[in-house]
């Protein structure tokens, strides 16, 4: 590193990564003089979402947009999702969800979910909710995401919906 006015400050990569997160004041580095890293955290997200896939039954194909409300706990995330299914037959699901990120960059979730006005007779029905993708790991409060999502809807015949979701994630 070349400070302007100073002379060239040399550091080992190797040994700064074992240390974890810190790191230093350009205007001190000859000092050595480490600063305080701080991450930012949130109390809760709000992640926006729309997609397109396809239901089991009958091939049929549909288009979906929603969102979460999730609060912290810890390294993983809970709240609810309310997505409006649009194909030939709109319904509502609503449920409550869990979600966390067990790499930096993968991002779960599982929910139970009740899926009201389904199907022709639209009734109000109860299901699962699971999504599987990547979602960068940054220190911005924007974080965009693409994930596989399917929906088990348990009617009279137990119906999968198969769809890409994509979003973006904003932390407060």
């Amino acid at each position: 590193i070349d400070n302007k006015k100073d002379s060239i400050f040399e550091i080992n990569i190797l040994e700064e990564i074992g240390k974890g997160k810190h790191g230093y004041k350009l205007a001190e580095i000859n000092q050595k003089q480490e600063i305080e890293y701080n991450v930012k955290t949130s109390n809760f997200m709000l992640r926006p979402h729309f997609g397109y896939g396809i239901q089991t039954k009958g091939d049929e194909t549909l288009a979906h947009i929603g969102g979460r409300f999730l609060l912290s706990a810890g390294d993983k995330k809970w709240g609810l999702d309310i997505t409006y299914f649009d194909g030939e037959n709109p319904y509502t699901s609503f449920g409550v969800i869990l979600e966390a990120k067990p790499f930096s960059w993968f991002n779960a979730s599982m929910g139970t979910i009740g899926y009201f006005g389904y199907g022709e007779e639209e009734e109000n029905v109860i299901g699962y909710s699971s999504n599987l993708g990547w979602e960068p790991d940054n220190s911005i409060g924007f974080l965009p995401f693409v994930t596989y999502r399917t929906d088990m809807i348990f009617a009279e015949e137990m119906e999968i919906i198969n769809s890409l979701s994509i979003g973006f994630a904003m932390k407060f």
